[in-house]
Formats: C-alpha cells, structure tokens, sequence
C-alpha cells in the first residue's frame, strides 16, 4: 500500500504515524501490548463513530483474551524446552524406571497447563490403561483450552464478522485441539511406555514444542510486525489476522479503513501530500 507524503515531510514522523495506525486496527497482526497501546490513539477517527466504538471496544476484548492465549503458550513452550533439556541429560545413561516416572511427572505438570488430566482404568491383574482427557469443571478455566475458548468466543462478536465466520472460527479452533489432545496423548503413551525409544524421548518433546509454535499457534512472530518505509512516497506492509475470514474479504476491507485512518492522521500532522 502507497501514500502520497508532502515533499518536505519528516519521514521518521510519518512512519511512526503510519506504523501506530497499522498496529492500532483490530484486525491487523503485532505485537499486541502495542496494539493495545494504540488503539485509543489511531483507530476509528476517520469513520462515523459508531462502528468504529463497537468495533474498538470488541478488539480489545479479543487482544486481550488473545495475550492471555499467548503467555500460556510461552509458559507451555518454555515448559516443554526445559523437559527436553532434562530428558536429554538423564538419557546420556540411560533412563531407568524412577527417572521415567520423574519425566512423566513433568510432562503431567504440562498437560494441567493445556488442560489435560489423567485417566487411569485397570484392565486385568496389574496391568493399567492410562490415557488423558480434557479435564472438566474450573479446572479448565485457566488452561490453554479454556482460554482459547474464551478467545474465539470474544472474536465470534467481531461486527466484521459473517454469519459464517461464526461457525468457522470455532469449528476451526476445536480440530485444532482436537489434534493437540491426540498428539498429547501418543506422546503420553511414549512417555509411560518409552519400549526402547528412551534416547528420542528428547526429541519427541522438542518436536511438539515446534509443532506448538509452528502450526498451532504462534505465540510472538515479529516477522508479522508492520513494514512502513517513506521517502517521497511511502509503502506500507502489513499482515491480516485470519485474512480468509469475510468471504476473503477481509484483507480489502482492512486495507481499505488503515489506509483512510492512515490519510486522516496523516493530514492532522500536515503530512499527507
């Protein structure tokens, strides 16, 4: 996206207007401390107020629920980093049974955080079947389940949002963990049974941290900030949160209010050619 600057513009001033503008609208990525920061300051002031209140009041409802989402998965990855680096120390001599109990332990304690607890049921003699399950009640509330809930139902009230958004936000975020739940639990039966794979359990438990991160959800991308570069003209780069929303609308619709939010500010600071 291109805007006209005047000649004698301050191009430091306006790409800081213009990086606030992109990090002040709802629906764009960043950092969202930052976002949040913004959004009284540089959105909505080029609309007619309404919308624009609605839309703000909404949006930090969803950044804040999403931080939320955020910190746990970074506690969780931290979490899942160090057992790694556990694990690969106590194997260099082999894991006998009690440190196996200590690592499943610690990968229980992760689990409580995501929202999962064990279920036990004996089968015959000694044998036992453990497995895990989401847990129920107020235990959930705090967990990375419970607050990604809480998430997509702050993002369902979007005014943006299609009637079929509403249905697809959520539908999406349950297969996602759905997965998560299975790929827990083969790593939970990989935990209680290692069955020879001992030496790889570090590696197990390093790629599920990247699976978290990578195709789960990303807890802090800076890659994703707003690219904002001014000379006589200036370009503006930015991403969208979930651009196939809208009927894949929404990046037009976005682009179209930032660059209005962006002309509007601009041309309070007498910066817009």
């Amino acid at each position: 996206m291109s805007i006209p600057l005047q000649t004698d513009v301050d191009p430091t001033r306006a790409i800081k207007i213009m990086e606030n503008v992109v990090l002040a609208h709802p629906d764009t990525l960043g950092d969202i401390d930052k976002k949040l920061e913004m959004l009284d300051r540089f959105y909505g002031f080029s609309g007619t107020g309404v919308r624009e209140d609605q839309k703000r009041e909404n949006g930090r409802q969803r950044l804040l629920a999403e931080k939320q989402v955020n910190l746990k998965l970074r506690k969780i990855e931290q979490e899942f980093e160090l057992l790694s680096e556990k694990i690969s120390h106590l194997e260099k001599g082999g894991l006998d049974f009690s440190e196996i109990s200590t690592i499943r332990g610690d990968y229980l304690e992760i689990c409580e955080q995501m929202g999962l607890e064990m279920h036990t049921e004996r089968l015959w003699g000694k044998r036992k079947r453990s497995w895990l399950e989401e847990a129920q009640g107020n235990a959930i509330d705090d967990s990375l389940l419970g607050l990604i809930r809480h998430w997509y139902l702050a993002w369902e009230k979007d005014p943006d949002l299609m009637k079929e958004d509403r249905i697809i936000l959520p539908k999406e975020w349950e297969q996602k963990m759905d997965l998560l739940k299975i790929k827990m639990n083969k790593l939970f039966k990989i935990m209680t049974e290692p069955s020879g794979q001992e030496t790889r359990l570090d590696d197990y438990v390093e790629n599920m941290r990247l699976w978290l991160s990578e195709s789960f959800k990303s807890s802090r991308n800076e890659w994703q900030d707003p690219k904002v570069w001014a000379d006589k003209d200036s370009v503006v780069k930015f991403y969208v949160d979930d651009i196939k929303l809208e009927h894949c609308e929404r990046g037009n619709r976005i682009k179209s209010e930032v660059r209005r939010e962006m002309i509007w500010h601009l041309r309070q600071a007498y910066l817009y050619k």
